[in-house]
C-alpha cells in the first residue's frame, strides 16, 4: 500500500511517504512560504521514492485543529491530487495523531491555538485506537476542561507556552510532560492505514475547525495578552 501524508497543521511541515512497510518522512519549520513550494517539496519528495501520483493508494492530510492557513493548504492539496486521480482521501486529527506518536495509555493532546486558548484533547490507548475521551474543545488557559486519566503524557505546541496553567490544573494526575514539537505526517499517514474509502470522497477531505473566529482586533489582542 501506498499513502502519501501531508501536515501543514502546526510549527513544523511535513511530509511522509508509507510504500509497503516502509515510511520516509521529511520535515521543515513551517513558514509564510511553505504554501508556495509544498506542491515542489510534494512532487521531489515522491521523484526520489519513485513513486508517481497514479500509484498512490491513499492520501492522509492533517485535519486539524491547528493553524487555520496551514489546514487550508494541506487539505487543498490533498484534494487537489487526489480528486483527478480519483484516489481516497482522508483527514486526521492532529489532536489524534499527537497522542498516536508515542502510544501513552493515556494522552492530553494540546495545541496552541493563538488568541490565547488552547485546543485540547484526552485520548485512552485501546488496542492499536486512541478513543477521545471527551469532545475536542477551544478554550483559555484558566478554564482547561477535567479529565479522569492516570499518569497521561501532557503534549503538543501548547505545553510551553501555557505549562504553568497545565501544571496548575491537571498536577494532580501526575503527568508528565513533553515541550517538543514533533512532525506528525508518518503517524498520520499510519492512524489513516484502515480508514480510506475505496474511491476519492469528498466527506473524508474536510479540515477540522473548532471556531470559526481567527483573528482578533487590536483591542481584544491587548485585552487578551498571556500573563507573565
Amino acid at each position: 500500500m501506498k499513502i502519501l501524508s501531508i501536515d501543514s497543521s502546526g510549527p513544523i511541515l511535513s511530509l511522509a511517504l508509507v510504500n509497503g512497510n516502509k515510511v520516509n518522512e521529511i520535515s521543515f519549520p513551517s513558514s509564510k512560504e511553505n504554501s508556495e513550494k509544498l506542491l515542489f517539496e510534494i512532487k521531489g519528495f515522491m521523484n526520489e521514492s519513485d513513486v508517481r501520483f497514479n500509484d498512490l493508494n491513499g492520501i492522509a492530510f492533517g485535519a486539524g485543529p491547528g493553524s487555520f492557513t496551514g489546514l487550508r493548504v494541506a487539505c487543498g492539496i490533498a484534494y487537489g491530487i487526489a480528486y483527478p486521480h480519483n484516489i481516497p482521501i482522508v483527514g486526521i486529527s492532529s489532536l489524534e495523531a499527537i497522542a498516536a506518536k508515542f502510544s501513552r495509555a493515556h494522552t492530553i493532546s494540546c495545541i496552541d491555538a493563538r488568541m490565547n486558548q488552547i485546543y485540547v484533547g484526552a485520548f485512552k490507548k485501546a488496542a492499536k485506537e486512541f478513543l477521545l475521551v471527551d469532545e475536542i474543545k477551544v478554550c483559555d488557559p484558566d478554564t482547561l476542561p477535567n479529565y479522569d486519566l492516570h499518569e497521561p503524557l501532557i503534549i503538543g505546541s501548547a505545553v510551553t507556552p501555557f505549562k504553568k496553567f497545565l501544571v496548575k490544573k491537571y498536577q494532580s494526575l501526575n503527568p508528565d510532560f513533553d515541550e517538543m514539537n514533533y512532525p506528525l505526517a508518518a503517524i498520520i499517514a499510519l492512524q489513516a492505514k484502515n480508514r480510506f474509502a475505496k474511491r476519492f470522497d469528498t466527506t473524508q477531505a474536510l479540515p477540522i475547525y473548532i471556531r470559526n473566529k481567527v483573528a482578533q482586533t487590536i483591542q481584544e489582542r491587548k485585552v487578551n495578552e498571556p500573563s507573565k
